[in-house]
């Protein structure tokens, strides 16, 4: 049996699988000294470029650089990828569109809604009386009127209108801002002994109702009237009337109201003007285009807008009310054909135009005209079942599709009504398909709780939804609320709890690969969106219309022309906006670097108010920490910022831009991160041993040839597994036996006669840790 290794004999033990020991070793020597040393393997092999070098070239134990200069890949990107290097992560309120350019979004702008206050009342208690006989505030115009304090209902009188062989009457003219078409209602308590006698009414300069009369019972009773004001209305007269009966009736504690406003739903462009429903009002937009102006005032919920060839605007309030229809001079028609209850409706293109409208969950019906006294509507055709209605009718110009709340529907070329797809049917609900939209020749549209289907101009399916676009990105995996577009980008918003994200998407070519692409631009505070349409009605811009009437309406400005964005006649950006970068790693995912700085070249004319905050996060920390301005100077547009003790496995960046002007943004045009790899030590351990007769061990005795020492040497090299050696310090450790490249194995060393071959083994081994 060959030596066991002890460290009072032995150099280096190494352990052979077959023998199942540990067998020692002496190390050769040269002038006395063991050929033992250790060092410092270099991390990456030495390697030779051709071509044009760049930044890959760098040594990255010297240097490593990271870098962006164009972000058109979109967002979601959550850890750098070397093949995907034009995307980012997330982004709010800025746009990352461009080529070689981040810019601040645009601002989201409120608009003004019609007033819902009423005009104000002067003594609506009838207490202010110049005399017993004259109040101050209302105007007589006939009869006897007397202050009353013994029948009052609340202060302290009343009016006593006594209609002694005339009618008696007072009256009192409101302020007439915003009347026109609009609708108001007129109360009054009044005491009266006879029936059919006393009443009140509401005057617009174009007509009069009256209320009922009051019963004659000698009680208090509140009179109510509502009058839909003329739309070419000229005052707001408030009338208390009693008739000719030769008795005393009493009035007192007057009231007028308008209706509460529902949210906007429904945009038209009609007659070069943009018209908005907005619960029972029709308005359109001013010519200032910062305020919805009352048009006209329904009974019923407006539900759909639309315009027809016949230069009419058709005007649908739901399945239970005739629909209006409205000329181009703003006169309005309610429809009386046999059909005329609509809540959708939609125009086809075809050898003629039609008029396709939905009368219930389920089914639609046509005509060709459907003005008032015009052609009658078509008998039903019924899109499936009544389980899931029909949310959306939309037609690319040619053809109609039907998108109920399980599965699109289309009608092909014979009127019958085909399915366009079943994929959408395990996510169903009673949402699904709303405000589906055409764009591009594709049509678009939402279902489940953030699922949005393509449907492409050949017919292909694809899911095209944000939320499959990003990793742990939680605000934009919302339900697709809304759809809208221009020329050149989808819109699409999302549902971000108390708030809304909308996104601008399309499909994309960079670096010869066609790809969908998504790009955050605006966060706003948002109960939800009812409706988003994109009009160049006055400015081109971008509608958003609220689910809660207590939110404001708000418009985007949308680029007039794509070419030079940043000059654009229609700019407005936000003054206040940040992306973030993804993990970067430099390709070394897993081994420390120490970030030490970060460049940026700045697009902008030099602005001590107009610059980027730099802050950056590493990895195992939560917060960011500022890394200070990015202004650059007038004569330098490139800054630079160095990061104080940054040491991690990656570094995540955000860039908030900050602007005074909303005319002018701030340009990051690319950045520029260094820093420098710390991967693990490997140690290498190089020595020679030699096999030998009659070599002295560590205790002076000579040994035979051992041939278990060239049997432990080539197990180690067939390992598969590192293997437990002994050290020259007789420390265990584990290692991996490497080649020696150019080197051999072993040579002969000497052969004397009479004694056995003397072999030198050259042993190249790597440290290994195991625990």
């Amino acid at each position: 049996m060959g030596s066991e290794y002890t460290k009072r004999k032995h150099g280096i033990g190494v352990t052979s699988s077959s023998l199942s020991r540990v067998v020692g070793m002496v190390l050769a020597q040269k002038n006395g000294v063991p050929l033992y040393t250790v060092y410092d393997d270099e991390y990456l092999a030495q390697q030779s470029f051709t071509g044009v070098p760049g930044y890959g070239n760098l040594p990255s134990e010297k240097e490593i650089a990271m870098r962006q200069d164009d972000w058109r890949s979109g967002f979601g990107l959550h850890v750098y990828d070397s093949s995907d290097t034009k995307r980012y992560f997330a982004s709010y309120n800025m746009d990352l569109r461009f080529k070689g350019m981040g810019i601040l979004g645009g601002v989201a702008t409120a608009v003004t809604f019609p007033t819902t206050d009423a005009p104000a009342i002067v003594d609506a208690g009838m207490e202010l009386w110049d005399d017993v006989n004259t109040l101050t505030n209302w105007t007589k115009d006939e009869g006897t009127v007397t202050r009353d304090s013994n029948f009052k209902h609340e202060g302290n009188y009343s009016a006593d209108l006594q209609d002694v062989g005339s009618n008696t009457e007072i009256h009192q003219d409101l302020a007439t801002t915003q009347i026109q078409g609009r609708k108001f209602t007129f109360t009054c308590w009044v005491r009266s002994k006879n029936i059919n006698d006393a009443f009140i009414r509401i005057n617009d300069g174009v007509g009069t109702t009256d209320s009922s009369y009051h019963s004659g019972n000698e009680t208090w009773e509140q009179l109510i009237v509502t009058r839909t004001f003329a739309q070419n209305a000229s005052r707001l007269r408030l009338i208390c009337h009693c008739d000719a009966n030769n008795q005393e009736n009493y009035f007192d504690e007057v009231a007028i109201t308008r209706p509460s406003l529902g949210n906007p739903a429904v945009f038209a462009e009609f007659n070069n003007k943009l018209y908005m429903g907005m619960g029972k009002l029709l308005t359109k937009l001013n010519s200032a285009g910062n305020e919805f102006e009352g048009v006209y005032e329904f009974d019923a919920d407006i539900t759909d807008l639309a315009a027809f060839t016949d230069d009419k605007l058709y005007i649908a309030l739901g399945t239970s009310t005739p629909y209006w229809e409205m000329t181009t001079g703003e006169a309005l028609t309610e429809n009386t054909l046999t059909v005329k209850q609509f809540d959708k409706f939609v125009v086809v293109h075809a050898a003629a135009p039609v008029m396709w409208g939905k009368d219930s969950t389920n089914t639609i019906r046509s005509t060709i005209n459907p003005a008032n006294g015009g052609t009658q509507w078509s008998a039903v055709t019924t899109v499936g079942s009544s389980a899931y209605a029909i949310n959306s009718l939309v037609s690319d110009g040619a053809s109609l599709f039907m998108i109920k709340g399980d599965r699109p529907f289309y009608l092909d070329s014979d009127g019958a009504v085909q399915v366009l797809t079943n994929r959408t049917r395990p996510i169903a609900s009673s949402t699904g398909g709303t405000n589906s939209f055409f764009w591009d020749d594709a049509l678009y549209m939402p279902f489940g709780t953030a699922s949005l289907l393509e449907n492409s101009e050949d017919g292909d399916l694809e899911w095209i939804d944000p939320a499959l676009f990003s990793t742990n990105l939680g605000d934009f995996d919302g339900k697709i609320q809304a759809i809208a577009g221009d020329e050149q980008w989808l819109f699409a918003v999302v549902d971000n709890s108390s708030k809304i994200e909308v996104l601008a998407g399309r499909r994309e070519t960079i670096s010869g690969l066609t790809s969908w692409v998504w790009h955050p631009l605006t966060e706003l505070t948002l109960a939800g969106c009812q409706a988003a349409f994109v009009s160049s009605i006055y400015q081109k811009r971008l509608w958003l219309a609220s689910t809660s009437s207590g939110d404001s309406l708000y418009y985007i400005p949308l680029y007039a022309n794509y070419g030079d964005v940043t000059n654009d006649i229609n700019r407005s950006f936000q003054t206040n906006g940040y992306f973030i970068t993804p993990r970067l790693h430099a390709n070394f995912k897993g081994d420390v670097k120490a970030f030490t700085k970060i460049t940026v070249e700045l697009g902008h004319a030099y602005d001590a108010d107009i610059y980027f905050e730099c802050w950056h996060r590493r990895q195992g920390a939560s917060t960011w920490v500022d890394a200070g301005d990015l202004k650059g100077s007038a004569t330098d547009r490139r800054a630079t910022l160095y990061f104080s003790n940054v040491s991690a496995e990656w570094i995540q960046l955000k860039f908030v831009g900050k602007t005074d002007d909303t005319t002018k943004t701030p340009i990051l045009m690319d950045y520029d991160v260094r820093g420098i790899l710390y991967p693990p030590q490997r140690n290498m351990i190089y020595c020679e041993v030699k096999i030998a007769e009659g070599q002295a061990l560590g205790d002076g005795v000579l040994s035979k040839v051992d041939k278990d020492m060239i049997t432990a040497l080539d197990d180690a090299r067939a390992a598969t597994w590192p293997v437990l050696i002994k050290d020259i310090d007789g420390s265990s450790k584990y290692v991996k036996f490497l080649p020696i490249n150019g080197q051999p194995r072993w040579y002969v060393f000497k052969d004397e006669k009479g004694r056995a071959i003397e072999r030198r083994y050259k042993l190249l081994m790597q440290e290994v840790t195991l625990a």
